[in-house]
């Protein structure tokens, strides 16, 4: 996850508190489109799917969670014959 800026974190805590974009948009004096960027951007640097789901990985400890439903990475086997 990329650092969030000071406002970007004073965004995100204002829609983990259960704030609307409207109501954040009041709180800290910006217009909604403004708020709609700030959550885009939110989104991409935590690589989350909502703001919802951005502020459950920030609690988290900012530790990459996997997509649910989604396959872990593959694993090297160890106990595949080798070739001679």
């Amino acid at each position: 996850m990329l650092p969030l800026s000071k406002r970007e974190l004073q965004v995100l805590r204002l829609f983990d508190q259960g704030a609307t974009y409207k109501e954040v948009a009041a709180q800290l004096g910006l217009s909604i489109h403004t708020v709609n960027d700030y959550a885009a951007r939110i989104i991409i640097k935590t690589m989350a799917i909502s703001m919802r789901h951005a502020a459950w990985l920030r609690r988290q400890g900012n530790k990459p969670q996997p997509t649910p439903g989604s396959n872990p990475p593959p694993t090297k086997r160890t106990d595949a014959p080798t070739r001679s």
